[in-house]
């Protein structure tokens, strides 16, 4: 809203907060976190019991490795890893572009839907 200086808007942000499980061991996800921090973004490693704790709805099994008959190939995967991020979420886009039109009518800008545009600045 301070961007487009609107008064009414419409769009909000709608915290989820997110985890990272790209399978990757504990050492690699702890330079994530040193990443994320330098960005100001609080973040913390976790294990599997912790993302059970937080997110208990979540199955932790891994994917299937599976050959080319679909057979079941056993894995032998390190202990489970992952980057719990906070304060991370989501603008509603429909209502983000919505905001974005309306501030550009209000400072007299013509809007046009489905027109090529002929030039970009």
């Amino acid at each position: 809203t301070t961007y487009l200086r609107a008064k009414d808007a419409k769009a909000s942000f709608h915290r989820t907060d997110a985890i990272w499980m790209l399978g990757e061991e504990e050492a690699f996800n702890r330079e994530m976190q040193h990443r994320l921090a330098s960005f100001g973004v609080q973040s913390d490693v976790v294990d599997a019991s912790q993302i059970a704790e937080r997110l208990p709805l979540l199955s932790l099994d891994p994917f299937p490795l599976l050959d080319g008959d679909y057979n079941e190939i056993a894995q032998d995967l390190p202990p489970l890893s992952a980057v719990y991020e906070h304060g991370c979420g989501y603008l509603d886009p429909a209502a983000c572009l919505s905001d974005l039109r309306d501030s550009c009518v209000r400072e007299g800008v013509e809007v046009r839907m489905n027109a090529p545009a002929e030039q970009f600045l």
